[in-house]
């Protein structure tokens, strides 16, 4: 008897597809083996099968069944019916295409492998309960409500990743103040860009360079609950234990940024290849701009997710975006509690809200803040015509006098801002020694300079670890010539400075004495800043439930790269679990769940199996 069989999703906590089409039983030629892809990623012991002979076989005429398959041996397994055979000279997809349709045989499939749940071996996987929750208490966090928590209130993680753990074929751009790319849990994970001319794993859209370091903090403790290393030994795990993660830095040092960058942001991870977009960020105005590059995100087949924001309001009655934009291949998250009660603090919207996840307590990577944050250059040592222009001046920079000074400049001679002239026989310093709070890995300046240099007199940059840097210091930017008006960023790793507790940084404008000088040399926009590749910290947010679904939606492209942005977003709110706290609060009142999503496919038109 043929009937028909609709694979439902009833299944998806229990067994991924290819265990689900593990469990079909072929007859005839309905569905005849050539290969095993039809089992998908599924594993099975080589050389051999089980097989299931037709109830008019009697036992002693199996044998028989399979002459010409270099049976080693047969037994049965248990009272199941099954039979399993061990062969010699045939693989297992040889084996089920012979045997498949074969008079007497009634079924034939893979012995198939399975593990225990697969946990990673990292030291403070504990405390994420979000991926297993086991009614933990977080012991660093300080969202008091439901710590500790429901066990079993999580995504299913563990579940998932029996199937998929590795989504480095996927690329996430994490929008947001930057990634500390030296992490120790985020450095094998960060996106190759080097040959698309971006070392550095991404861009900066703040300071408008290729260097989009983390200064803040936030960044990086997105990107870690997406892809930090799993089972590295080390901190925390991502959703993904191996991936590609984009560092698009849009938010500046204060957590804030502008259309302009955010927009450049966006187009910037679609141009390079990004399949998920995490923008972790929020405000209150419809944006025409911001909304057409989310729509030509789409376009480009990039899933977009997206916070609901944490103003504890309605969505629906004041609008909060990105989330409300109104896009397909946009995904808006609020943020649950370990009980999986909507958290204080999270938006949500029956119409513009939809799915929760893990938001409060949520441990992951962090970076720690700059050591100084625009330099006003009054506390550096100068010697000869330096002098600290205030950002209140009318200097004007860059020579255009429709952009005014922002930031407090540094300038030699101390009238460059009237076009003076520096010294013939200049042989000034400026430098500033710093206080560091000794636990930095490394060290950063950056900084802008323009400058008009005459041929044979020059500019110097150097660091050392403490007094004047021309001293005794090394030297890392050395050379004459004009920037013809125009003003250049510059970063300098300070290396020696890494584990010490001072460290100076200086510039020196000096001349030959010739007749020959130029109108000299202006910095401005100085930071140094330190970075922690061991830094951790817990913090609570719809900014932190929504990298686990960015995560999430890297895991489902990974797992089948022909997934569309349509069936990644549609397999993770369908295949969620319907929680109380979120009905008639989101579009699908589901919390993200990993395996449910892994298992989440549409019921197959036009397929048989044959019940013995």
């Amino acid at each position: 008897m043929i009937t028909q069989v609709s694979l439902s999703n009833s299944f998806r906590n229990k067994k991924i597809l290819t265990s689900l089409v593990a469990t079909l039983v072929f007859t005839g030629n309905a569905m005849a083996a050539t290969d095993l892809s039809s089992y998908g990623s599924a594993e099975f012991v080589a050389n051999e099968v089980l097989v299931k002979y037709q109830p008019t076989i009697a036992e002693n005429m199996q044998p028989a069944v399979l002459t010409g398959m270099n049976v080693l041996s047969s037994k049965a397994v248990g009272t199941s019916g099954y039979h399993l055979v061990k062969l010699s000279g045939l693989t297992t997809a040889q084996a089920i295409s012979t045997l498949t349709g074969r008079e007497g045989v009634a079924a034939v499939q893979p012995n198939f492998i399975y593990h225990a749940n697969l946990a990673p071996a990292d030291s403070q996987y504990g405390q994420l309960w979000g991926l297993k929750n086991v009614s933990q208490s977080v012991s660093s966090g300080s969202y008091s409500t439901n710590n500790p928590g429901i066990a079993g209130n999580d995504m299913d993680a563990e579940l998932a990743w029996n199937h998929i753990t590795d989504c480095a074929n996927t690329t996430v751009a994490v929008l947001d103040t930057g990634v500390q790319y030296k992490h120790e849990d985020l450095a094998a994970n960060m996106w190759n860009g080097a040959g698309a001319g971006f070392p550095n794993h991404g861009y900066d859209f703040i300071d408008n360079d290729p260097d989009p370091m983390d200064t803040h903090g936030h960044g990086t403790h997105v990107a870690g609950t997406i892809g930090a290393q799993g089972n590295n030994n080390k901190g925390t795990t991502g959703v993904c234990w191996q991936a590609s993660i984009m560092a698009v830095r849009v938010l500046g040092t204060s957590g804030s940024g502008s259309t302009a960058g955010i927009v450049q942001g966006v187009n910037f991870a679609t141009a390079n290849g990004a399949k998920v977009i995490n923008m972790s960020l929020g405000g209150s105005n419809f944006d025409t701009a911001f909304d057409t590059a989310i729509a030509n995100a789409g376009a480009a087949g990039v899933a977009v997710i997206v916070a609901a924001g944490n103003a504890g309001s309605d969505n629906d009655v004041s609008p909060a975006y990105p989330c409300n934009y109104d896009q397909p291949s946009l995904l808006c998250v609020a943020a649950l509690d370990q009980a999986y009660e909507l958290a204080s603090f999270s938006n949500y919207g029956a119409t513009t809200v939809d799915v929760g996840a893990p938001g409060t307590n949520i441990r992951s990577s962090w970076n720690s803040t700059p050591v100084v944050s625009l330099d006003n250059f009054g506390a550096w040592t100068k010697t000869g015509a330096w002098t600290a222009v205030p950002a209140t001046n009318s200097c004007i920079w860059n020579g255009d006098t429709s952009d005014p000074v922002f930031y407090d400049i540094l300038v030699n001679p101390s009238n460059w801002c009237s076009s003076g002239f520096y010294a013939q026989s200049a042989n000034d310093v400026a430098y500033r020694q710093y206080t560091l709070p000794g636990t930095q890995d490394f060290v950063v300046a950056t900084h802008y300079m323009s400058w008009d240099i005459a041929a044979g007199d020059n500019v110097s940059i150097n660091y050392s670890i403490s007094g004047n840097p021309f001293t005794a210091g090394t030297n890392l930017v050395f050379g004459s010539g004009t920037s013809a008006g125009n003003i250049s960023s510059f970063g300098h790793e300070l290396t020696g400075c890494a584990g010490t507790l001072t460290c100076s940084f200086g510039i020196r404008l000096s001349g030959n004495g010739d007749a020959a000088v130029g109108e000299g040399l202006m910095a401005t926009y100085f930071k140094l800043n330190i970075g922690s590749t061991i830094a951790y910290n817990t913090i609570n947010g719809t900014s932190m439930a929504t990298p686990h679904v960015a995560g999430l939606a890297a895991m489902l492209f990974a797992f089948n790269p022909d997934y569309t942005y349509a069936d990644v977003l549609q397999a993770i709110k369908s295949g969620g679990e319907a929680v109380a706290a979120l009905a008639g609060l989101t579009t699908s009142g589901n919390a993200v769940n990993a395996m449910g999503a892994l298992a989440h496919i549409q019921a197959p038109t036009n397929v048989t199996a044959a019940i013995p």
